[in-house]
């Protein structure tokens, strides 16, 4: 027999399964499975998992962040690593609000301000430069993270968090979730 399980719900179950909590929020982030881009759920031991919020591709932190990595001339899906690694050298030139517009209830890539920025990422020469786009990208992909979590924690009042999806590997995010 074979079962067909939603993308996102399996990240969910896979990271609440290791996590050794009773109860959880999970946040689920990545480029998009099943047509949706990011989902928040909550589970308790014994009782399941309830996904109560989805993301459309459209808004997908992960192409956002993608986007950026190929504008900068790093590999297609699998290069973001060195995006995040060079966030670290430079200083966001944007307001990430420039590229999320984030309202109490639903999150937006600015798509045409982002396709800008991969464009001058394309152009620049500098490391400088190249750093701090690659900075504006990395605050962006954070501060979109921080407000799935705010949502998630004020409907669930959860207090541990999974997070799962290559989003979730993002080492930088992670510190700033974690403080």
């Amino acid at each position: 027999k074979t079962s067909f399980f939603e993308h996102h719900l399996c990240h969910a179950a896979s990271a609440f399964a290791g996590s050794g909590f009773d109860r959880a929020l999970i946040v689920t982030v990545d480029g998009e499975g099943d047509s949706v881009s990011a989902a928040l759920h909550y589970a308790e031991a014994g009782s399941g998992i309830e996904t109560f919020y989805r993301l459309p591709p459209i808004s997908s932190l992960g192409h956002m962040y993608s986007e950026i990595t190929r504008g900068l001339g790093f590999g297609h899906y699998g290069d973001e690593g060195k995006t995040m690694a060079l966030a670290d050298y430079g200083e966001a030139v944007d307001d990430s609000s420039r590229l999320l517009n984030l309202t109490p209830e639903y999150l937006d890539v600015n798509w045409e301000r982002l396709e800008e920025l991969a464009a001058r990422a394309q152009a620049e020469t500098s490391f400088e430069g190249r750093a701090n786009i690659a900075a504006t990208a990395q605050q962006a992909l954070e501060d979109g993270l921080i407000w799935l979590l705010e949502l998630g924690q004020r409907h669930t009042q959860a207090t541990n968090v999974c997070l799962a999806g290559g989003v979730g590997y993002n080492c930088k995010a992670n510190s700033r979730l974690r403080s």
